[in-house]
Parts: structure tokens; C-alpha cells; sequence
């Protein structure tokens, strides 16, 4: 019978007697669970086909939570074997150093992320998949880094919805689902675009500026704006009985049945 069950497995620093740090934990589990449904939508075709559940919880060195990925009411298929064996599979490409234009790049980030605190806040991290351990180790984050500075710039234009804002500390960082492409694209707006892109939270834009893509990917994950228009929201757009004598000289002198036989004709 193939297990649905992960297990991540962390030791703190010496300096804190093996304990691992309330902050860091839930912020390793956090990371974990991203990387985990991540790799459920891919499999699933961008929809969410399994959820997780705490199964098993120890606190004896090391530091131990077990997962398990349960079928959702809603789901059509079960994919967790499938979604287990992505990230599986993405840890064990990243030890290979073997990165190409179909890598998932945004799931080797999560690797990265969970690998990177290892040597910083953590002693030591593993994850236990299909009953095989991956280390965690600073090695794997670098090596995702390394292919993530490989980039090109160039001038372009997405478009998507503008969500999330963080202006702390003059950031000027907002997120853009684009309507094609990557789920996400960070966008850092300047000084002088600011309010303009905090008016803009929830509509559809149209941000200009230099776009930055990673090696191998066809669509750029960051744009640093030197433009960005906003559209109306649907309530703000005219309606049919607004445009009525808009354009009273749009067909000369020809009443509206003789120009559209005319246009009808034309295209015959």
C-alpha cells in the first residue's frame, strides 16, 4: 500500500540545546506546507485535489511532524501519490544540479526556502518522502540560488490583477496575477507610482517597466514599473444606452439598415 505520509524532521542549534525556536518551526512547517500544495495543484491542473493533516508530532531530538495527504470532498481524482513524488522528484533534480526550461521553478524555490535556514537558525533538516530521506542542506539552497541569478532584462508589459502591498520601510513592493503565465509576478513600483498602485489594489493593470526573467523561464517573475495604467472597474464602464448618440455622423448619410448591408456586402 503507498504511503501518503511526509515527514519533516529538524534539529535546533547547539546554542539553543537542540530546541528548535517557535518561529523558526512554524515558519519551516509553513514552508512545507506551501511547497506541498504547490506540488498538489500542478499535478491536479492548478486546482487543489488533496489536504494535509497532523498525524504524528515528537519532540524528541530531533524535532519531528508528520504529515498525511488525505483525498478533499470536492477533489475528482487522487493525486497525492503524484504531488509526493513531484516534490520528490524536484529535491532529487536540484542534488543532480539538472535545471531546464521545465523545471518548476516556483517549486524549487520552496526547496530553497526550506533548505536555507540550515547553518542559520537551524542545526540540521530533512524530509522524509515515500520512505526516503532528502537533506535539507545549504548545498541544495545554493544551488537553486545560483541558477535563480542567472538572468536577462528587457523592456515588456504584463497584465493582471494588483494584489497585495507592502510599503513598509519605503518597499514599494505589490504582487500582479498576471491574466497568462506565472501564477504571480513581484512588481516594485517607484516613489513617484506609489499611491497610484495602493488605488489600484484589486483592479486589473497594465504595468511598463524592466522585466527580469530566470534561466530557462519564458515569463519574468519580477518588473521594476516606470508605468502603470489601471482600468475601470465594470460598474465604472459605459453601458449600451451611454453610447446611444455617441457618434450621430458614424454612417453619413445613410440610415443604420443600409450601413450595416453595406459593411454585409463588403465583406462578401
Amino acid at each position: 500500500m503507498t504511503s501518503h505520509r511526509i515527514k519533516l524532521i529538524i534539529e535546533g542549534l547547539d546554542i539553543d540545546d537542540g530546541h528548535v525556536r517557535l518561529e523558526v518551526f512554524a515558519s519551516e512547517l509553513q514552508k512545507l506546507h506551501t511547497a506541498l500544495g504547490r506540488a498538489d495543484a500542478h499535478v491536479s491542473n492548478g486546482k487543489r485535489c488533496s489536504f494535509f493533516a497532523v498525524v504524528g508530532l515528537s519532540h524528541s531530538s530531533p524535532a519531528t511532524i508528520e504529515l498525511e495527504a488525505r483525498v478533499a470532498s470536492n477533489a475528482m481524482h487522487d493525486c497525492r501519490t503524484s504531488a509526493l513524488s513531484l516534490l520528490a522528484g524536484a529535491i532529487e533534480a536540484v542534488q543532480r544540479g539538472e535545471f531546464n526550461e521545465n523545471s518548476d521553478f516556483e517549486l524549487l524555490n520552496d526547496i530553497k526556502e526550506l533548505a536555507s535556514p540550515v547553518g542559520e537558525t537551524l542545526k540540521a533538516a530533512r524530509i522524509l518522502i515515500h520512505d526516503k530521506q532528502y537533506p535539507l542542506t545549504a548545498t541544495l539552497a545554493n544551488a537553486v540560488k545560483a541558477v535563480q541569478a542567472e538572468q536577462e532584462e528587457c523592456i515588456t508589459t504584463v497584465e493582471g490583477m494588483l494584489e497585495r502591498v507592502n510599503v513598509h520601510d519605503e518597499a514599494n513592493v505589490f504582487t500582479i496575477f498576471p491574466d497568462v503565465g506565472p501564477s504571480r509576478i513581484k512588481c516594485r513600483l517607484p516613489e513617484y507610482l506609489t499611491e497610484k498602485g495602493i488605488g489600484a489594489i484589486r483592479r486589473r493593470v497594465a504595468v511598463s517597466g524592466v522585466a527580469k526573467f530566470r534561466k530557462f523561464t519564458p515569463f519574468p517573475h519580477e518588473i521594476e514599473a516606470t508605468q502603470i495604467e489601471v482600468y475601470g472597474v465594470d460598474a465604472q464602464l459605459p453601458g449600451w444606452y451611454d453610447l446611444l448618440g455617441l457618434a450621430p455622423d458614424a454612417t453619413d448619410d445613410l440610415t443604420s439598415e443600409d450601413f450595416v448591408r453595406q459593411v454585409r456586402d463588403e465583406w462578401e
